[in-house]
């Protein structure tokens, strides 16, 4: 499998390079809302890619907006037997930029 996202240096190869990267990640990362938007499944025998873009939204105390990141986000997807494994991800900011907020 291979990953990227604004995150990485570059792009992470197999399942042992994305295990560390989440390891460096983990309990780092909130979000008070998540909307996945407009997902679209495309399937080409035994290969699927999924495509929907993400906004991953942090709220104030008052329930007011904080921070809110616009992606795009792709994933490919092989059958291996009976089971869908994801082999191949990419995110990136919508227009190539965060929020000022840097949430």
């Amino acid at each position: 499998m291979t990953y990227f996202d604004t995150g990485t240096k570059g792009r992470l190869n197999g399942l042992e390079e994305l295990r560390a990267e989440y390891k460096t990640r983990e309990n780092k990362i909130f979000y008070d809302v998540m909307e996945f938007i407009n997902p679209r499944v495309q399937v080409y025998g035994e290969t699927a890619v999924l495509t929907y873009q993400f906004f991953s939204t942090v709220l104030n105390p008052d329930g007011s907006v904080k921070g809110r990141n616009p992606w795009h986000c792709s994933e490919v997807y092989a059958k291996l037997g009976d089971q869908w494994k994801i082999v191949h991800t990419h995110w990136s900011y919508i227009k190539g930029e965060r929020e000022d907020s840097g949430v």
